[in-house]
């Protein structure tokens, strides 16, 4: 876990930002009076057995874990079995994506089979950015033209608690 990360979140307010796997684990057995979470989006990248093991502790019996990242999915079989929980990946943008018809042809899904299509996910996105309940500015780490794009890459393994890094062009 990343401490400078975790610190910069609760600074932007956020309330449950955890340092230690104990500690989130400890809020969520209060916070869901021991039942665990409905669903776990797993934002990360890399090997995931560990993660996705350890997950499988923070939901309810018949709960979802989502992976959202580029996690590899090896996970144990028995966790999954003995909570019969779903393992599901998100695909990227959300409905719509990859489907030729959507996005080439412009045909929307109607709202009463999809309410959360790839478009009207970015729309509500903008609309939030736009009334100010998403504020970015406190996420971005750097900015840099892009010739330094060598050095804005390097500073990723000099500064872990980096967020967000934007080119100038």
């Amino acid at each position: 876990m990343n401490t400078e990360r975790a610190a910069s979140l609760r600074a932007f307010g956020l309330r449950h930002v955890y340092d230690k796997p104990e500690e989130l684990e400890a809020a969520l057995a209060e916070v869901t009076e021991g039942h665990g979470a409905d669903s776990v989006l797993l934002c990360a990248s890399g090997n995931g057995e560990e993660l996705i093991n350890r997950s499988f502790g923070w939901i309810r019996d018949r709960g979802k874990i989502v992976i959202v990242g580029d996690l590899t999915t090896e996970f144990s079989r028995a966790q999954m079995f003995g909570k019969e929980a779903q393992v599901l990946i998100s695909r990227a943008g959300g409905p719509g994506r990859y489907d030729s018809r959507y996005e080439r042809d412009n045909m929307d899904y109607p709202i009463g089979y999809v309410r959360w299509t790839e478009g009207r996910n970015i729309r509500e996105y903008i609309r939030s950015l736009a009334e100010k309940r998403i504020q970015i500015r406190p996420l971005i780490s750097g900015i840099y033209r892009l010739e330094q794009a060598e050095e804005a890459y390097g500073s990723r393994r000099t500064r872990p608690g980096a967020m967000g890094t934007l080119f100038q062009y």
